[in-house]
């Protein structure tokens, strides 16, 4: 996943994006403002944790045994990652937009990298 994430195209794409993002703080209104609306909402990368309930309930009388949530996507580049508790259990969330990740990459993610990655920061 680093590998990945870390390749020298990504790198520039992501210098690139932010002098383009820094560049509206600092130029002429009357140009930013259209060039603003032809970027706006168009990235979207979003983290959450949050914490559950730390006991055992139930919805409409049924045990709930997982509970997992996701961020709705915003744009037309999104990736998310979620992390929730529930009841002393870890439930880690990921997706993406099909164009950045496919699903045979998220599996890949979650069955091969992920334990792989929690041992490492677990023997930290």
């Amino acid at each position: 996943m680093k590998a990945r994430t870390s390749a020298p195209e990504l790198m520039i794409q992501a210098l690139i994006a932010t002098k383009f993002l820094a560049m509206f703080g600092v130029g002429p209104r009357v140009l930013m403002r259209p060039l603003s609306k032809l970027t706006n909402n168009k990235i979207s990368i979003s983290t959450s944790n949050v914490p559950g309930p730390s006991f055992d309930t139930a919805w409409c009388g049924a045990p709930i045994d997982q509970m997992v949530f996701f961020v709705p996507p915003q744009g037309r580049i999104s990736i998310f990652l979620t992390v929730i508790t529930y009841a002393g259990k870890v439930t880690v969330g990921i997706g993406a937009a099909g164009d950045i990740l496919s699903p045979q990459a998220l599996k890949q993610i979650t069955s091969e990298f992920f334990e792989a990655e929690l041992n490492q920061l677990m023997n930290n």
